[in-house]
């Protein structure tokens, strides 16, 4: 935890000591609180009886760990597997909050939001030892996106540094996190298309998609 993150300390009477939080902290906590609270009591997209306590939401998604979950549908999962408890309120309302701007919006973006959503969660455990949103800042954001190449295949990964974008932008504009963290940039490069492309690279590419002779002269004497 760096220095701006410190508790600041005042020294009373008998050495007792109090943790005083800073001001603009606070003010940021209670934006975070009111951001849930829209998302969970006012919002009725994804259904007005929608389970938000529940780590799995049907047509959308898990809010478990980033790997948790695999080969476990329909089987209970353990509170450890969940998404940091100072965490996940947070997911659950972004989940919600984003999806009732494009009501139309595939299964696909929900799946999206999840996959960037677990590696922030564990970004932030990473680098603040805490998961709760209002410590979102370059360092986490930058190891977030170092993260995604390691579980994501690299269109997957490149999605989800662009929507690292979009939760920074989101957290900036709700006043959770400072403006200056809104100008982070993704360095997960985009994956370019070979199949039309030039040169060696683009020949070898389609060279690899095409049968082996063998296997041409065996479809041949088939028929």
């Amino acid at each position: 935890m760096d220095d701006s993150q410190q508790p600041l300390i005042h020294h009373e009477a008998g050495d007792k000591l109090t943790s005083l939080t800073p001001k603009d902290r606070l003010q940021a906590a209670a934006n975070l609180t009111e951001y849930i609270r829209f998302a969970r009591n006012d919002l009725i997209v994804l259904g007005a009886d929608l389970p938000w306590d529940a780590w799995r939401w049907e047509d959308v998604g898990t809010f478990a760990k980033q790997g948790a979950v695999r080969g476990m549908i329909g089987k209970p999962i353990a509170a450890e597997l969940m998404l940091d408890a100072a965490f996940i309120d947070f997911a659950k309302a972004y989940v919600r909050e984003r999806h009732s701007h494009n009501l139309n919006e595939s299964m696909n973006g929900h799946i999206n939001r999840l996959r960037c959503l677990r590696v922030l969660e564990m970004a932030l455990l990473d680098v603040h030892g805490c998961a709760n949103p209002i410590l979102v800042d370059h360092r986490a954001l930058n190891q977030a996106a170092t993260l995604g190449p390691k579980y994501f295949c690299p269109r997957t990964a490149y999605q989800t540094g662009i929507d690292l974008q979009s939760i920074a932008a989101l957290l900036v504009k709700k006043k959770i996190i400072p403006a200056v963290v809104g100008y982070w940039v993704s360095p997960i490069a985009n994956v370019k298309p070979m199949g039309n492309a030039v040169g060696t690279s683009g020949d070898r590419l389609r060279a690899e998609k095409l049968p082996d002779q063998q296997a041409l002269r065996a479809l041949s004497e088939v028929f």
